[in-house]
């Protein structure tokens, strides 16, 4: 037996952005990078095998980005002395925004769980099989008040608007129903997304490991 946690993601987001606000943060959310804005600058540039190169000539480094308001469309400018990418299966687009030449560095999986009503589950444990047909994990898990069932991993082009396949479903169930009474139906189905480790989309499975730095 694993004693393990739950946490709601999208809270969590929600609360640090909140949170940042009360300390006078000034928080954009809805909005996506258009363009990576550079300035020229005498510095340090790094490569990436993180080894240091000094230079004497002017070195373009970010200093902020151009952004969109999703919501209203609105274009504006944010300045930053760092600027982080945070992005997901979009590691890589914002990589090449910042240089067209960067290699992709992951590969995008997506992942489909279905909710089942919360008489499959017990309110307080699940089950997790290891050893199915093809090799993938397999679980279910108790989740507000239903019972939470995947998942897959298959990779993927990086979508905003993904979808589960028929076939990914119908896995899911075949691996489970044998833990299960009564028989399950497609019927039974509550609900399927997409998701890792609670976030919606993809999740990125790095080809290897290595830090790519550019010079801000």
């Amino acid at each position: 037996m694993v004693e393990e946690s739950q946490q709601e993601d999208a809270r969590m987001c929600l609360s640090i952005a909140l949170t940042a606000a009360r300390y006078n943060a000034a928080i954009a959310n809805y909005v996506e990078a258009v363009e990576i804005i550079k300035q020229p600058s005498r510095t340090k540039s790094i490569s990436l095998k993180s080894t240091l190169e000094t230079t004497s000539e002017p070195v373009p480094t970010v200093s902020g980005a151009r952004v969109r308001d999703r919501l209203t469309g609105k274009e504006f400018t944010i300045n930053a002395r760092c600027v982080i990418n945070a992005t997901g299966p979009f590691t890589d687009s914002i990589r090449q925004m910042d240089d067209k030449e960067q290699p992709t560095i992951c590969q995008p999986s997506l992942g489909v769980h279905i909710i089942l009503p919360g008489y499959y589950s017990p309110t307080k444990m699940g089950l997790l099989d290891p050893d199915t047909r093809d090799g993938r994990v397999i679980f279910f898990l108790p989740w507000m008040n239903y019972a939470l069932a995947g998942t897959t991993d298959t990779e993927c082009n990086v979508t905003d608007q993904p979808s589960p396949s028929e076939a990914e479903v119908n896995f899911i169930l075949e691996e489970i129903s044998s833990y299960l009474s009564p028989e399950i139906q497609g019927r039974c189905l509550v609900l399927v997304f997409l998701c890792e480790n609670g976030s919606s989309g993809a999740r990125i499975v790095p080809f290897s490991f290595f830090n790519h730095f550019t010079p801000v």
